[in-house]
């Protein structure tokens, strides 16, 4: 599969409640992650959005955006937003919290799609959903999902094709996991910041 039959999509309406503030604003090298991320995915995928609430959309300027399909925040509900919108059968997901991440991995998991709707690296810490690739045939399984109540990223899986990428794998391409930081709290801002700047 070429990438130019991916778009990617940045999940950015999250409530952020253990950082207390919007961390697609939180700054590295003087530059917000969103825009840092935003700028990286635009140079390998034509087509670059990002997903929010309808309330923020002032805070994205010069960037392709799309609202929630629903007002319940919930990184579900933003990959059903983005398979909903997306123009090509693939996308690829990000999360907007953390701006370090391995484009070279991202394209070979690109190239693994074939017969495969959803591409996930699982690591010893378990699946990460949000570094993913998604094809339209999951948006049923999610609708149906969502209708039940189950906000639970990973539990409609068992209804489509999925290709999981091992750790070994991973780091064929990111050999320090950088792409799967996770900032969440202002401690991981201030160890993370420690770590790169």
């Amino acid at each position: 599969m070429k990438i130019d039959f991916v778009d990617a999509y940045i999940l950015a309406g999250g409530k952020s409640l253990r950082m207390g503030e919007n961390k697609a604003f939180l700054v590295f090298k003087e530059k917000p992650f969103i825009d840092i991320i935003y700028l990286r995915l635009s140079r390998i995928f034509k087509n670059v959005t990002v997903v929010t609430k309808e309330e923020e959309k002032i805070l994205y300027k010069n960037k392709r955006i799309v609202f929630d399909v629903f007002h319940f925040q919930t990184p579900l509900v933003g990959i059903l937003t983005a398979l909903k919108h997306a123009i090509s059968d693939f996308i690829f997901i990000k999360s907007c919290d953390n701006p370090l991440f391995s484009t070279k991995l991202i394209k070979s998991m690109i190239e693994l799609i074939n017969g495969y709707d959803v591409i996930l690296p699982k690591l010893s810490d378990g699946f990460h959903p949000l570094f993913a690739i998604y094809s339209k045939n999951c948006i049923k399984p999610i609708e149906m999902q969502l209708n039940e109540k189950n906000l639970k990223t990973i539990d409609f899986f068992k209804e489509v094709k999925v290709r999981l990428v091992d750790e070994g794998n991973v780091k064929r391409y990111d050999p320090d996991l950088i792409s799967f930081i996770n900032i969440n709290t202002k401690n991981d801002y201030e160890i993370f910041k420690g770590n790169y700047i």
